[in-house]
Order: C-alpha cells, then structure tokens, then sequence
C-alpha cells in the first residue's frame, strides 16, 4: 500500500488544515497544519515544509460541514438503492442536487423494523467539493476520496472489535465534538448515525456537563434502535480518561478513552489531541474496510449492466429479416393506421395539456394538503419536537406556539415567542435547530425589562425538517422548554 496523506478539512475559514502522512505499513507520521485561509499555494508550501512526496490523498469533511438525513425506502435489492435514493434526495434536499454532492450509507436491514429498508443520506455543497478538488491539485496532490471525519472514527474504532451492540464514538477537537453511533450485527458494523456538537462551559466540569446533555439528546432521539442499551463508549481526544467513564457511568456501557494512536492499534508520534482532531482523516485512510464508508468523489451507484450488445445485435438481425419477409404492402397499412392512432393522441395529449395547466396551482395545493395530513402532524407533536432541541427553563420559555401547514411552496412553519438569559443563547437554539433541519428564519430579539432572569425577548420562527419521524414515547421531557 502507498503512503497516504490523510486531511482534517476545518469547520470554518478561520481555522487551519490539518494533515497526516500514513505510510505503506499503516504508520502515522508527524502531524502538520497550514494556515487559515487554506489554499493550494499554502498547502503546498506545508507539505515541502514536512517533507511529504505521498500523493494518494483522503480527506475527512467535519459533520457540522454536512447534513444527514435517514431516509425509509421500501424493500429493494442493493442494486437498486442509489436509483431510489437519488429520487429521494431530489424531493426532500432543501438545495437543488446540482448545488450538492451526496453519498449514502445503507442501514441494516433490521435498523428499519419491518420489511423496508433505510439509508443515511449524507450532502454536502457541492462549492465544498469543488473548494477540497481544487486546493488538492494545485498543491499536486490526487485526491481519492472525500469522506465524513465521523464515519472515519468509527472505522478505526470497529477495527478494535468493539463487540455486539451499539456503541457511542465522542470524538473531541478542542470544544467541538462530533458523537457518532456505530451498530455492530448480523450485517457488521455500520454507522447508524451522526451528530456535530459544541458543548460550552467555564471550565471542564461545565463543558463535560453539557457534553453528557448532548449525547442524552442523540441518544433518546435514535432510542428505537438501541434497545438493549449501550455496548461502550469510546471518548477520542483530549482528556479523555477523564471525561469518557463518567459519560459511561451515566449513559451504560463500558469506557475506552483513546489519547494516542497506540490506543488505536497504530504506531505514532504521542500527543493527547491527535486521535480527537485527526482520527476521522486517519479512519478513512486505514479504518476498517467493513464499515461502509462515504465518498463524496465517487458517490454509489446502481452497478454497470452487463454487455448484452452481441445479444442484442443478433434478434435485431432476425427481427430485420421477419419484417423483410412479410413484405411491404403490410408495412404501408401499418403505417396508415400508426397515422391515425398518432393524430388522435395528440388531439387527446393537447387536450390535457390545457386541463393540466388550468388546475395545476389547485393540485400543488392539494398536494401540499394531503401530506400535510398525511404525516399528522399537531401542535402537540411539534412543540414536543421543538423542546427536545431547546435548553431548559431556567435559561429560555416560550411565551405562544404557533403551527401553521405547509403550503405549495414551503414546509410546515413554526412561529414562537419567549424570553431567554441572553441574545448568545438564542443564537445558539437557532444553530441547534439549523443541525436538527429546520430552516430557520432570522430571529428577532430585543432587551425587555421586568423579566428577572430573562431580559431578552424573542421571536422565532422556522420551517420544519422534511419527511421526519413522530417523536416516540415522552420525547417532549428531553428539553426544558415551556409554554
């Protein structure tokens, strides 16, 4: 195998890219990183810099750079997945799918509870793609394959046979984590799913305090698929030891803390962040190849047809030589008759044409309707939904909720009004919310006096996510929101 250079892309331009050169025996070699912005110039002055000649590269996308939807597809052959899913994405991405690059990772069939199947749809913007390509090639690099920095965690961590079940991945990059669920059964490991996180504190009490808040959070939202509980939980990164067996004590399962390669099965320079910053660029390069992974450049696709053109090639002959035989004052009458047939559907094809365009807004219209009524959604549920994403109440209430339907062109709508602590904290429930898939409109707020405790008053409002499950069991006491 030749050496690969292994690429953590930042979250944001204001941070630098990060890389790692794996060599033929799987060995991780000295880390390096180039300055924000990134570009090839840079790039390539970092890697004559660290003495890098390896061109074969992998790059690890972060999960806050991407967005993840489960999809419920009828029962199909593997074959024909990325046909049914591609249709999937055109209907429910909110971007058309020429402004996205998208790859998918098909879930075991017992994930999906009955006879169907289900995949999660994994896009990012295609501007990304085409950003990573072109950095690459102008520094002289061959990318091979852009991929998820979770998916790529959890190939390292399978690679340690993790054992049956599932088990929670917390892989830590300074204050940012990005919590992943791998299940291990009958059809191997796979990535169940996956979810980008910045847990906020003081100190690292508070911070690990708000980091056991969102692993309950992802935790209860996919309760249906870990029935039996936790398997383990592995805490990639910094302080780890720490932080990794108290998440266990409180969510089950067994700890590993992972601060080195070693850690890993991989031989390496020590360093306590490597593992959390670097793991899901190394994953991608030398992880398990049984877990399924994404990759951007090389999406799925329904595999090549066999070559049937001798096949072919031989009936159309003998199909040439029986019209030949049967002579040409047949083939006039077949003609004639084709004539009229044709005449009279197209009279029938304008026709309906005319009806089609005279009803078309009042069939979109109903349409909309329809699935409105369809997935039953209510107030209820919704506001149920929303608590689940918002902080508790003794930081933010919402005063009214509305629920309005969709329309022909746009989802269902949400409109809230409520105070908070803080202008920061609302913020920080609208980029919880943009995660979750609402799209969420600019909120208003403005200082108020006579709220003790909550000086800010705001006004929410945000379209729901597509095609999203009902909440199971008391989904709405995950919050702290209040009406």
């Amino acid at each position: 195998m030749p050496d690969t250079l292994a690429l953590a892309w930042p979250r944001t331009a204001e941070e630098p890219l990060r890389g790692v050169v794996i060599d033929g025996a799987g060995k991780v070699g000295t880390t390096f990183e180039t300055p924000a912005p990134v570009t090839g110039e840079e790039l390539k002055k970092a890697l004559v810099k660290a003495k890098v000649t390896a061109k074969r590269t992998v790059v690890a996308v972060p999960r806050s750079r991407a967005t993840i939807r489960r999809l419920d597809l009828p029962a199909v052959p593997d074959d024909d997945l990325p046909d049914l899913v591609r249709m999937q994405a055109a209907t429910k991405s909110a971007a058309p799918l020429d402004q996205l690059a998208f790859d998918f990772l098909p879930l075991p069939v017992a994930a999906t509870g009955d006879a169907g199947r289900a995949a999660l749809l994994a896009t990012v913007p295609a501007k990304l793609l085409k950003e990573i390509s072109t950095t690459a090639e102008a520094a002289g690099l061959a990318p091979a394959a852009v991929g998820l920095a979770p998916v790529g965690a959890a190939r390292l961590v399978a690679s340690r046979d993790p054992g049956e079940g599932t088990t929670l991945i917390v892989s830590r990059d300074g204050e940012f984590v990005e919590l992943t669920l791998l299940a291990v059964g009958p059809d191997g490991p796979r990535v169940t799913n996956s979810h980008s996180a910045h847990p906020v504190g003081q100190d690292e009490e508070e911070w690990e305090r708000t980091l056991l808040s969102e692993c309950s959070r992802v935790l209860i939202s996919h309760a249906a698929g870990i029935e039996d509980g936790l398997n383990a939980v592995w805490g990639l990164g910094e302080e780890s030891h720490r932080w990794a067996p108290r998440l266990a004590e409180r969510l089950g399962g067994s700890p590993r803390a992972v601060e080195g390669w070693d850690d890993l099965g991989l031989s390496g320079p020590s360093g306590a962040a490597a593992p959390g910053a670097l793991g899901g660029a190394v994953g991608l390069a030398v992880g398990d190849e049984a877990v399924p992974a994404l990759n951007f450049l090389a999406p799925r696709r329904r595999p090549e047809p066999k070559d049937t053109r001798l096949r072919t090639g031989l009936l159309a002959a003998t199909a040439l030589t029986l019209v030949i035989g049967v002579g040409w004052f047949v083939l006039d009458r077949q003609k004639s008759t084709l004539r009229e047939q044709i005449a009279g559907l197209q009279v029938k094809i304008a026709s309906d044409e005319k009806l089609i365009a005279k009803n078309e807004p009042l069939l979109a219209e109903d349409a909309a309707l329809a699935a409105w009524a369809a997935e039953t959604t209510d107030s209820r549920t919704e506001l149920a939904r929303l608590d689940a994403l918002l902080p508790g109440t003794e930081r933010l209430f919402l005063e009214t909720f509305q629920l309005s339907p969709p329309t022909a062109r746009s989802r269902a709508l949400i409109r809230a009004d409520g105070y908070a602590e803080s202008t920061n904290l609302v913020r920080e429930v609208e980029r919880d919310l943009a995660a979750a898939g609402y799209v969420v409109r600019p909120t208003q707020t403005a200082r108020v006096t006579g709220r003790e405790g909550y000086p800010v008053r705001f006004s929410l409002s945000a379209e729901l996510p597509p095609d999203r499950p009902a909440p199971e069991g008391d989904a709405a006491t995950a919050g702290g929101a209040a009406v």
